[in-house]
């Protein structure tokens, strides 16, 4: 838009950052504008496709900075932050949260300029509901929008069925620099819960989404 155009010699050099907040529910310092409705996920859908000639073109673009203040309003912060998750790994865009870190909300009744969802002191989760929100836009497979609902009820895990033993029946041995991308099997295949990938030696080897990446010896 306004006639933006990538230099002819930017390919494999650079990429684009964009912030985005939505300023009567995300920045008003008021206790007023408290919802985010469906209609403006869909109004901020459709400014987010604009960038999607970027990603296509193959620029990686990120959302640098987005976010909601807390105005005692955690449902409606949880949907918008699963709402922008899901339209950026639609599109192909990183999403960063923008969390600064500071925590003083004594007052519920007023609006706290603040977006931390972690204590950096004691690693613990301020607003779970928004954390977990993150995770479901980024990793569920929603058909759309209109899949995403306000305090949706979890269908928790019960088992995993990773499909490593008929391909990898000695176990998965990688050289350093090697990838190697896992499948799981949620269950039951109903659930909406969530797989978080990790590694127990980050040293030895890393895991994100699946993809183990070896990166020196070790178990």
């Amino acid at each position: 838009e306004y006639g933006f155009e990538m230099p002819n010699d930017a390919a494999g050099h650079v990429f684009l950052a964009v912030h985005d907040y939505d300023w009567l529910f995300g920045l008003a310092e008021n206790m007023t504008n408290r919802t985010y409705s469906e209609k403006s996920a869909q109004n901020l859908e459709a400014n987010m496709q604009k960038l999607s000639r970027f990603v296509d073109a193959g620029y990686p673009v990120i959302l640098g900075e987005y976010g909601a203040i807390d105005k005692n309003n955690t449902t409606e912060r949880a949907y918008y932050a699963e709402a922008v998750n899901y339209m950026c790994k639609k599109i192909g865009i990183v999403p960063v949260w923008w969390d600064a870190g500071a925590f003083n909300h004594e007052d519920t009744e007023k609006a706290d300029f603040c977006f931390t969802l972690i204590r950096r002191d004691t690693y613990e989760l301020m607003y779970p509901e928004i954390t977990y929100g993150i995770m479901r836009g980024f990793n569920l497979n929603y058909a759309g929008l209109s899949d995403i609902t306000k305090e949706p009820e979890l269908t928790p895990m019960t088992d995993i069925a990773l499909d490593t033993k008929s391909q990898y029946p000695d176990g998965i041995i990688l050289e350093a620099g090697e990838y190697v991308h896992v499948d799981a099997q949620k269950l039951p295949v109903e659930c909406n819960d969530i797989v978080v990938w990790k590694s127990s030696n980050p040293d030895v080897a890393t895991v994100y989404n699946g993809m183990i990446h070896g990166k020196s010896m070790g178990v």
